[in-house]
């Protein structure tokens, strides 16, 4: 596990004119073609890295929810026995947070999955794709909510008057103490409930009438980072996502990525 920093949130007002890179993902569904954003270019090259090492081929769709996501990452899923539980291990370092407000968790867009760290930095290898549908006009203020909830944990992290126990729930998450990270995260979280819930965020309006009429998950936004979306093959999201699952959301039958490949070489990163 590597040492972690402060996270950061991002504003991005310019167009990136740059070609976007794009790779194809190959599955026992079909075939996905995604790009990925050059706006958020640490995630972009992890990303690239991990394609042109093969870690992502012949690993499982290891979590998928139908209406919501499809979950990807774990390299000890492509030998994982029948109803094994999948999903705890990863690359073994963390991505910094790039997470930008005007890329937001439309349907269709990859983002990196996290555990919950104090710097919201993202899983080196772990992704999601957005498959949600419509979200009605009524749910937008308690998702609101839930995510000023979640920025009021960071920033009570992120003060200085609590540097002490940034520290120390730092060195306990480093260290794997899994009871003592509790403690202190739980710590946090309750100095952050006993504030009147503070207003960091509200949807921006373009992004709630897109997430009305064509989905997405909301509740996702300026927590994790949004690194690329779907430009073709969704009907395949859809297929994955409808497979049935067990009590751990693994598909009863194995859901396969067969490879990924870069399809258009920008020669620029």
């Amino acid at each position: 596990m590597i040492a972690l920093g402060i996270g950061s949130c991002k504003k991005n007002n310019q167009t990136n004119a740059e070609t976007r890179v794009q790779i194809e993902i190959n599955t026992t569904k079909g075939t996905i073609l995604v790009e990925l954003y050059n706006e958020t270019p640490k995630h972009r090259d992890n990303f690239i890295k991990l394609v042109n090492d093969g870690f992502y081929d012949s690993i499982l769709w290891h979590r998928v929810i139908n209406d919501f996501i499809i979950q990807t990452g774990d390299q000890t899923s492509i030998d994982a026995k029948p109803e094994r539980k999948i999903g705890a291990i990863d690359v073994g370092y963390l991505v910094p947070s790039e997470i930008i407000d005007t890329l937001f968790h439309k349907r269709g867009t990859l983002s990196a999955a996290h555990d919950g760290n104090p710097d919201l930095y993202s899983s080196g290898s772990h992704f999601v794709i957005t498959q949600k549908g419509p979200i009605a006009d009524s749910l937008f203020k308690r998702m609101e909510d839930r995510i000023n909830r979640r920025l009021a944990v960071y920033n009570t992290y992120h003060a200085d008057s609590n540097a002490s126990i940034y520290n120390a729930t730092l060195k306990a998450y480093k260290e794997q103490n899994e009871e003592l990270y509790k403690r202190l995260s739980d710590s946090v979280k309750s100095m952050a409930n006993k504030l009147d819930t503070p207003v960091f965020f509200r949807f921006p309006k373009e992004h709630k009438e897109y997430y009305m009429k064509y989905g997405g998950v909301p509740f996702n936004d300026r927590i994790y980072t949004v690194f690329g979306e779907v430009v073709t093959g969704m009907d395949v999201v859809d297929s994955i996502a409808a497979t049935k699952t067990d009590k751990n959301d693994r598909p009863i039958e194995d859901v396969r990525i067969i490879s990924m490949r870069i399809v258009n070489d920008t020669n620029k990163h």
